[in-house]
């Protein structure tokens, strides 16, 4: 069962209709793939991949994740029930709920068994995940706790985003698409850098409940002219403050937010045949033009050949 705190987002969370997945491009022996047909696989250089998949039958869940891969792996559970199976030889009961995030190091392998669900991979080599953190910590530190499992609002809200576009038949190499890889791998590394080496930070962050009524705010007023002072007002925070935890919580400014929102909203209208025009002034957007403009640099082509889909 999802959780209530989503309902306002059923763009990122409800079923979509069913659209061709893009061909999966060669698989890469720096970051194989976890299952035979995955929605989609995007890698960011040498070190980081993406692997959207489902896994509709536990044989092939059993078979692709035994065993340890040599990479750090974040799997994002964006569509799940609670499963039982095995990891690293020892049973286990797995709450792979919808949100549930595991963190595993690259020694251990993965659970093994279970029902049927839709995952996001993260696979990242040690030296990719070293040299994000290196900046980061002010000390040398080594991997110290095994597999964690947890969730993150966050980390749950963005995957969840990035399933929906694909399932709006995107191939995902969209701008729109590396934004929210980006936003989602900076929360990986400030949670493993907190939860796997024990490095307590203190960011600047919104708790669950303030950022859920700003991205509650967020929504409702998407056909606005929102602004800065309105959105901290709504969190408490001064300004400043504001942008530092808005952006250390959901992984990106509040302006790329919001712009992101408003492209989501506009792929929902455009679906229904909604003019241009009209979709520009529902999503916020000072005119055709502006969407047009937007539009095109995050998706590559623009509106009206969406809709002419």
């Amino acid at each position: 069962m999802k959780d209530p705190m989503f309902a306002p987002y059923d763009f990122f969370i409800a079923p979509a209709p069913a659209a061709q997945p893009a061909s999966p491009p060669a698989p890469d022996a720096t970051a194989p793939a976890p299952d035979d047909t995955p929605r989609g696989s995007w890698k960011h250089g040498d070190g980081l991949q993406f692997i959207d998949c489902d896994r509709p039958a536990i044989d092939l869940y059993a078979k692709d994740f035994e065993g340890s891969t040599g990479l750090h792996q974040f799997l994002i559970q964006t569509g799940a029930t609670p499963a039982r199976g095995s990891g690293n030889g020892t049973p286990h009961r797995l709450p792979n709920a919808f949100g549930c995030l595991q963190m595993l190091l690259p020694d251990e392998g993965a659970p093994a068994g279970g029902t049927p669900t839709r995952t996001l991979v993260v696979s990242m080599t040690p030296q990719h995940l070293h040299s994000r953190i290196s900046d980061l910590a002010t000390a040398p530190v080594e991997d110290r706790r095994g597999r964690t499992c947890m969730s993150n609002f966050s980390v749950t809200l963005l995957s969840a985003a990035h399933d929906a576009g694909i399932d709006r038949g995107l191939p995902g190499h969209e701008l729109y698409f590396e934004d929210l890889r980006l936003a989602i791998e900076s929360r990986l590394i400030t949670l493993y850098l907190r939860c796997i080496l024990g490095v307590e930070q203190a960011p600047e962050t919104m708790s669950p409940t303030i950022a859920r009524h700003v991205l509650e705010f967020i929504e409702d007023n998407l056909g606005s002219n929102l602004h800065l002072d309105d959105l901290s007002e709504v969190a408490g925070l001064s300004k400043f403050h504001f942008s530092r935890a808005f952006r250390q919580t959901l992984g990106m400014s509040p302006h790329a937010f919001v712009m992101s929102r408003r492209l989501a909203r506009v792929l929902d209208l455009l679906r229904n045949r909604l003019p241009v025009g009209r979709v520009a002034a529902l999503c916020g957007f000072s005119d055709h033009a502006h969407l047009t403009r937007q539009f095109k640099r995050s998706f590559g082509t623009p509106p009206s050949a969406f809709n002419a889909r």
